[in-house]
């Protein structure tokens, strides 16, 4: 499986938001290279903690800008993260 290739035309103009979705495509692809590596069972359990805990963070500073710029799909898109977390 390959990996994720950042490309300049992700980024959404907000820095920090940038910030965080590189950040989650970053431990993304250490779960692709652990995979490719055949080292699931040593490290998956870990980076998705991580990746979880980093989900939650960034949910709740996407949903702040959101709110501070009056962003039309907040209330659908609280509800996607919602979702997300529950699953």
């Amino acid at each position: 499986m390959n990996k994720i290739e950042w490309k300049h035309y992700y980024n959404i103009g907000v820095p920090e938001i940038d910030e965080q979705h590189k950040k989650l495509t970053d431990m993304i692809n250490e779960l692709i290279v652990a995979r490719n590596e055949g080292k699931e069972e040593e490290v998956f359990g870990k980076i998705l903690k991580s990746l979880v805990e980093y989900t939650q963070v960034h949910f709740s500073s996407e949903e702040k800008h959101m709110k501070q710029y009056n962003y039309p799909g907040l209330v659908e898109h609280q509800h996607q993260h919602k979702a997300l977390i529950g699953q």
